[in-house]
């Protein structure tokens, strides 16, 4: 009987900040096709900083780090890039402690491609700038009249170049789990 009032936030408002952050880590070992003896790491970190100009819109920035490892007794190889932009949320209440939350952002990348294993392509020293861009959507859960926790689905694709003609696209899709604190302004 107490849940449903614990669990209310604060209605959004105008003036109100939201701060969030999501990440993922993954650990894993065991052989590749192709290779030997394989360890694989990824991490990603994002912090977005929202101002809601209407209890419905905000308007705010992102920054992402993002990294993949495979390391054996081949060598290591790793990917790792760093995006940063504006962004801009649509967040459409489905009751008093839930919300849907359509994002989209385009801003500048920046990534690293090193591999020296051996059992894995060719040899690999690349570093690019570039651009890119997101869409995606996401539930938003009250937990505290200040916080949410956040699932996250987002497409994002990227365009950099590495050297003077060298032209690279990459693009996934992303779900995330992340934590939202509001503040008033």
């Amino acid at each position: 009987m107490l849940a449903p009032a614990v669990c209310r936030g604060q209605p959004i408002a105008e003036n109100l900040i939201q701060i969030s952050s999501f990440t993922n880590v993954a650990l894993g070992s065991g052989a590749l096709p192709g290779t030997a003896d394989s360890r694989v790491s990824s991490l990603a970190f994002d912090i977005e900083a929202t101002y809601y100009v209407t209890p419905k819109v905000g308007i705010g920035g992102i920054f992402s780090y993002q990294r993949f490892v495979l390391e054996g007794s081949g060598g290591r190889a790793q990917l790792a890039n760093s995006y940063y932009g504006p962004t801009a949320q649509l967040r459409l209440p489905l009751d008093e402690r839930s919300a849907f939350i359509l994002t989209a952002s385009a801003g500048g990348i920046r990534v690293g491609l090193h591999n020296q294993r051996a059992d894995f392509g060719d040899a690999l020293d690349l570093t690019g700038i570039g651009r890119f861009w997101l869409a995606g959507g996401g539930l938003s859960f009250w937990v505290t009249p200040k916080a949410t926790i956040d699932l996250a689905a987002r497409y994002q694709s990227s365009t950099f170049r590495s050297g003077q003609s060298t032209s690279i696209v990459s693009a996934g899709l992303f779900l995330g789990v992340g934590v939202s604190l509001y503040i008033s302004s």
